[in-house]
């Protein structure tokens, strides 16, 4: 996550997807598929495949909805007031979201 907010009902993320399973890459720092994954989540965390939204439910923890991202939120870039989610992007531009 790159950017985060905490509503009364909602934990909300955006940031870059996940792709790289470091985990099962451990020790293989010299294998092509460590390369390839590796090369693909600096793709995504330069934003090249712009971002992602995940939207949880406080009380249970259960992901309630994802949408992707035309461009990745700015660190800490997220915003909620009034019934409405503001970020900023890694560019400068503020989008507000309204609505279910």
């Amino acid at each position: 996550a790159k950017a985060m907010v905490l509503t009364n009902d909602h934990l909300i993320i955006a940031g870059p997807r996940d792709v790289a399973d470091e985990k099962s890459l451990w020790g293989r720092s010299n294998d092509k598929i460590f390369k390839t994954a590796m090369a693909q989540q600096t793709q995504w965390l330069k934003g090249s495949h712009g971002g992602v939204m995940q939207i949880y439910s406080k009380a249970t923890g259960k992901k309630l909805s994802e949408y992707k991202l035309a461009t990745l939120p700015s660190f800490d870039g997220l915003i909620a007031a009034n019934g409405k989610l503001y970020m900023i992007t890694d560019k400068g531009e503020v989008i507000c979201f309204q609505g279910k």
